[in-house]
């Protein structure tokens, strides 16, 4: 049993003692320099009646509500993280990212595609893949709607900043971020030449290597740049059957290319293009237990230990066995034109973008053949957006207005193969299926945002988007062994519309103290079920809605040394979309049906500090609180109870980071760098399956030397310090009774030396 439930209580007793004293040295850096650094400033402050030239916080500008604004005169609660906070934080992924966010979780995908991502913030998201369900959180990719989970994990090399919008973002950024939103901001072109160069080697054979050059094309006019990375690592799952084999290795290669056109003073014309392909290990899978008796005595039958022998205490070893792959190629173009029109500005955001993912792996991890999926999806999509923003009314009135398009056509192909290997079937293969599924959707929404200004105290805020969405989706389920359709081919088309507002009232106490409520209404697309054995389990299903209330408080203190910003929340969630699966009445067939099954209430608080106690020491802390539950259950949803928890909505999130510059006059500057983060006990599936679900302390620490007068940087530094053992996610498919575990990534070391200029 791991994370948090004990396989060796002294052994984790004495880890958790090590672990305290090592991670309680990050605040014993910044908590005396700290009180004395604050105290010092105030007693000079009054003795000099100065002002303070000391070092201040840095100005964070975001676009978290379309228009670029002070992070602290945007009443929304978002994190902000640029270049050199992922950095300091060995952040390579969306999902490391996700580790300093309050009331924020992203875990790999546990099913066949392990290139997918779940998201979830203050316990809203979504934790299937298939391209007939949509994502609770949105994902934007410099103002583009990236509309599958799969793939969405993205790299962080070439990015400026990253904004993690918490609460309902229906209003500017419509469907499927009832949850949130991610804005991913990538460097635009500059005029004048930078550039970057790095290469990082460390555990399991890793080779990362990444390049950036940006400069003027035409003097003034014209600039590009160019971005490539490659990622190689090897797998840390080692296959036990199979030596020299792993699992969760990667190979990736990426590219991005821009440029940006500024013929006016008044017009600028951004075009960018970029592309991935990587070809990859299967996810770190393996078989973590079962979570139901009901189909042991088959397993009997496959081997007289059963399976749970293959359930190890070293979980970086899986009894798996075949093919094992995931193959992905995703790429896109944008075209982003604005135009100054006096106090206000016109934006168009054009897009295209494209990806293809194939993954064939041993999901049962046993050496048996219980389950084994091959998938194929692919999706393309298009979207274009027209955005007014500006000021009238002497400056009183602030807006942004827009219209909204996507189109999208995806596909997917499903070769599962169940239980092969069970002799009292009487042809191998008679429980095998492929299920097939095409999606083609529009959507068309129209939106409006405003603040007021009432006084010098007061402001106002009001917005509303009306969307409209239609659907078609073809599908079906073949017994290919059998030779029949368990789900003949047909097309099913629906549509929905909905109207989603915000109203917010602010009030300005000081120049650096903000007050803020607002009531805002999210949704998440309804559908079908991309994975429906009969005609029963089609659907269609429902949209989800939201709507959130929620107090903040967004404040810098100590002349801006230190920003403290806090949220409280609540939640009424409605029609929540399950997928449920039950047994057929052969007692083994798994039916997959998704419907709303369920309404909860999500209640809580977020707080967030970062200060500069001292000129070279910069702390960072962040603490959030869910209560979540279900307040009412469809009796169809005969999996889910009342009492159980909410999937991704783990009830504490907590981080630290730190970083300490220590400058040696002749030689250089160090850089200490820490930070610790803790989640407590969730649950990955609405199944709540125990064996692979605990609370979860991690803790990274890195030193880097930049040399005197050089443009070169050396970091090295350890991820998973106290090698925490642990699962990333997972799944339990109720017919087969097995729990699959895909394993968080192990100690490992790095170093990395850069060049920049």
């Amino acid at each position: 049993m791991l994370n948090g439930v004990t396989r060796n209580e002294s052994a984790c007793r004495s880890r958790m003692k090590t672990r305290i004293l090592v991670t309680s040295a990050l605040f014993s850096i910044a908590s005396p320099i700290a009180s004395q650094a604050f105290a010092q400033q105030a007693d000079e402050a009054v003795a000099t009646n100065a002002p303070d030239t000391s070092r201040q916080l840095d100005t964070v500008t975001v676009t978290a509500r379309r228009v670029e604004e002070n992070l602290q005169n945007a009443p929304v609660a978002v994190t902000a993280f640029n270049a050199n906070d992922l950095e300091l934080r060995a952040a390579e992924q969306l999902d490391d990212v996700a580790r300093f966010s309050p009331n924020v979780a992203a875990y790999p995908g546990a099913f066949s595609v392990s290139d997918s991502g779940q998201l979830f913030i203050r316990g809203i998201g979504q934790f299937d893949y298939i391209v007939t369900t949509d994502p609770g959180v949105g994902v934007y990719l410099d103002g583009v709607y990236l509309a599958r989970t799969t793939g969405n994990l993205l790299d962080l090399a070439d990015v400026e900043r990253i904004e993690v919008l918490r609460g309902p973002q229906g209003t500017l950024y419509g469907k499927n971020a009832l949850g949130g939103a991610v804005n991913v901001v990538t460097r635009k072109p500059s005029n004048d030449a930078r550039g970057k160069a790095a290469v990082t080697v460390g555990e399991y054979n890793r080779i990362d290597a990444y390049g950036f050059l940006s400069g003027p094309l035409v003097k003034d006019k014209l600039a590009g740049s160019i971005a490539v990375m490659t990622q190689n690592r090897d797998g840390y799952v080692e296959r036990v059957l199979e030596p020299g084999k792993t699992q969760g290795g990667t190979d990736s290669q990426a590219a991005r290319v821009a440029l940006r056109w500024t013929p006016t003073e008044s017009f600028s014309f951004d075009l960018a293009g970029d592309y991935t392909s990587s070809d990859t290990e299967q996810g770190p899978y393996r078989y973590a237990g079962r979570f139901t008796d009901d189909p042991a005595v088959l397993y009997t039958l496959l081997d007289p230990g059963g399976v749970d022998q293959y359930d190890t205490d070293n979980l970086l070893e899986s009894y798996a066995t075949g093919d094992n792959y995931v193959e992905v190629d995703i790429w896109g173009i944008s075209g982003t034109a604005e135009w100054e029109l006096g106090n206000s500005t016109l934006s168009s955001i054009s897009s295209f973008r494209s990806s293809e993912i194939a993954n064939l792996g041993d999901l049962d991890g046993t050496p048996f053949s219980i389950l084994t999926e091959y998938d194929d999806i692919s999706q393309e999509q298009f979207s274009q957006e027209l955005r007014l923003s500006g000021t009238s009314m002497d400056g009183k009135l602030n807006y942004t207005s827009g219209l909204f398009y996507l189109t999208e056509d995806a596909d997917q192909y499903i070769n599962v193969d169940i239980l092969s290997d069970l002799p009292v079937l009487p042809a191998p293969g008679i429980l095998d299926r492929i299920v097939s599924a095409n999606q083609k959707q529009e959507s068309y929404a129209a939106y409006g945002q405003a603040d007021y200004t009432l006084n010098e105290k007061w402001s106002v805020t009001g917005g509303l988007r009306y969307t409209y969405e239609e659907k078609k989706a073809t599908l079906s389920t073949f017994r290919d062994t059998l030779g029949f359709y368990e789900l003949a081919p047909g097309t099913y088309t629906e549509s929905w519309d909905a109207l989603t507002p915000r109203i917010g009232l602010n009030y300005q106490y000081s120049d650096s103290v903000l007050f803020y409520g607002s009531v805002a209404q999210g949704f998440k697309s309804g559908g079908f079920n991309g994975r429906a054995t009969s005609l029963d389990t089609v659907g269609p299903f429902d949209p989800e809605n939201v709507w959130t209330y929620e107090l903040g408080l967004k404040s810098e203190l100590f002349s801006r040394r230190l920003r403290f910003n806090a949220a409280a929340f609540m939640n009424d969630y409605e029609d929540l979309q399950f997928s449920v699966s039950s047994l057929a009445d052969d007692g083994v067939t798994l039916l997959i049906g998704l419907e709303n099954a369920a309404a909860a209430e999500i209640n809580g608080f977020e707080m967030e500090v970062v200060a500069v106690p001292a000129d070279n020491l910069d702390v960072s802390f962040s603490l959030g609180y869910l209560d979540a539950k279900f307040t009412e259950v469809s009796p169809q949803a005969d999996e889910i109870t009342a009492d159980s928890k909410l999937m991704g909505a783990p009830e504490w999130t907590t981080s630290l980071a730190a970083q300490y510059r220590i400058p040696v006059h002749g030689l250089g500057e160090f850089t200490l760098a820490g930070d610790y983060s803790y989640r407590s006990k969730i649950y990955f599936n609405p199944l709540n399956t125990e064996g692979i679900t605990g609370a979860l302390e991690l803790v990274n620490a890195q030193v880097s030397f930049a040399p005197e007068n050089s443009n070169i940087q050396f970091t090295a530094g350890v991820t998973n310090l106290f090698d925490e053992e642990y699962y990333a996610s997972g799944l339990g498919p109720a017919g087969l009774g097995m729990i699959r575990g895909v394993v968080g990534r192990p100690q490992e070391w790095f170093a990395r030396a850069t060049y920049s200029f």
